[in-house]
């Protein structure tokens, strides 16, 4: 057996110890919401207006037109970059500038014209430079133009597909791109490929770990996610997806030393087991199942946070050699039946949490205090001209806890208060 330990603590808060500050809304306010408009715009800068606020100072961005859906979002101090999806206008990447509070386009049109079909991931190192995924497997690399041009330059690079054989459920999570400093990852099924030079030529995607150790002949595997704060100290998040659709989720950490399995297990009568000579798997919510996820996030480099749907979510940290987790939910006392499409983590015991309530009816926003302490939640309210959000959110992101980002379907909504 693996030297790694699990210790699991259990810290779901009992439904006496919190209260919701906001009452969930009504399904009368969320019939509301169907109906509320929406700014349009051209291909031109926005016309600023004043901002719609909620009562807890989530502010309404004019996206640059009606139809996008906003899969991911990566902020910047002063700025943010985000990538949508559009049944009109397909794959677009946008920045937004806090100088004018104005969304624009900065993409030029290529992954639409080489047929790209899905949207999965957007990330920034600075202000001048962004990377996205769009499926199938290519990752574009943008670079702002010294003025006076205006246009960014782009190019594109396809990944290898190792496991050609995937659900419609996994095409959104196992291609994507992440990077911390001068390291910059991307994934593609079960291999995470590192920006590098290899023998002294041009930069390029070089696969530098591929998870391929499978029991039986019709598992396969995922990366999913990634997480860190310093190149030294950097997680992946991924799935044994066995038969019957079942999984098990993996956890590889890469350190100087190279890449180490830190949990993993095999799916066994609906639970995941120890493998032979592996290390435990993960605590899940329902044992081994079909759900994917690639929400996982760390502030400090230390505490790792992923999300299990539905309402589960797990605190991770090494102890020495040791992986030890902590479990948590939201209790059903502060809001019914939940089902939570994104975390971030603000500090070490305080969580964001965005998805939708009571069966995903409408979109919700939560904070969560002391975590690691049995913890308590708070509504944050998303409510604009009293009307809730009618879509989930697809991410919730942020520098700090006075530049936070709530997107999803028509919606990019920007919180500059505490």
């Amino acid at each position: 057996m693996s030297s790694a330990l699990l210790a699991i603590a259990a810290c779901a808060a009992s439904d006496d110890e919190t209260e919701a500050p906001h009452a969930e809304p009504d399904e009368a306010l969320a019939d509301a919401g169907a109906g509320r408009d929406v700014a349009v715009a051209s291909d031109a800068p926005v016309e600023a207006r004043g901002a719609v606020c909620s009562s807890d100072g989530w502010c309404e961005t004019t996206l640059p037109d009606v139809g996008l859906t906003i899969k991911d979002i990566w902020p910047l101090p002063g700025r943010a970059f985000a990538l949508a999806e559009s049944r009109s206008f397909g794959i677009r990447a946008l920045e937004w500038n806090e100088a004018d509070s104005t969304w624009r386009y900065i993409d030029d049109n290529s992954q639409n014209e080489a047929l790209a079909d899905h949207a999965t991931r957007i990330w920034s190192p600075n202000a001048d430079e962004v990377y996205y995924a769009a499926a199938p497997g290519t990752i574009y690399h943008g670079t702002r133009p010294a003025p006076p041009a205006t246009a960014w330059s782009w190019s594109r690079e396809r990944l290898p597909e190792n496991v050609p054989d995937r659900t419609e459920d996994a095409k959104d999570l196992i291609l994507g791109v992440w990077g911390v400093g001068s390291d910059i990852y991307a994934w593609r099924s079960n291999t995470i490929f590192r920006r590098a030079s290899e023998d002294g030529g041009a930069l390029g995607w070089v696969p530098e770990h591929t998870v391929d150790d499978a029991d039986n002949p019709v598992e396969v595997f995922y990366i999913t996610g990634a997480a860190g704060t310093r190149p030294d100290e950097v997680w992946f998040r991924g799935y044994r997806f066995g038969g019957n659709f079942i999984n098990c989720e993996i956890l590889i950490r890469r350190t100087p030393e190279g890449y180490h399995r830190i949990a993993d297990g095999v799916a066994t009568f609906r639970q995941c087991t120890p493998r032979d000579g592996g290390p435990p798997p993960l605590p899940s919510p329902s044992g081994a199942s079909n759900a994917l996820s690639s929400q996982f996030h760390t502030s400090d480099g230390r505490r790792f946070f992923l999300l299990q749907p539905p309402n589960q979510y797990s605190q991770l940290t090494m102890e020495g050699e040791s992986l030890s987790v902590t479990v948590g939910s939201v209790p059903s006392a502060v809001v019914r039946a939940p089902r939570w499409t994104a975390t971030w983590s603000e500090s070490a015991d305080r969580l964001w949490l965005a998805g939708g309530g009571q069966n995903a009816r409408w979109g919700v926003v939560m904070r969560g205090s002391e975590i690691g302490d049995g913890g308590s939640y708070q509504y944050s309210s998303t409510v604009l001209n009293g009307a809730p959000l009618t879509k989930l959110p697809t991410q919730i992101r942020g520098t700090s806890p006075t530049n936070l980002w709530a997107v999803g379907e028509g919606y990019a909504l920007h919180k500059t208060t505490p």
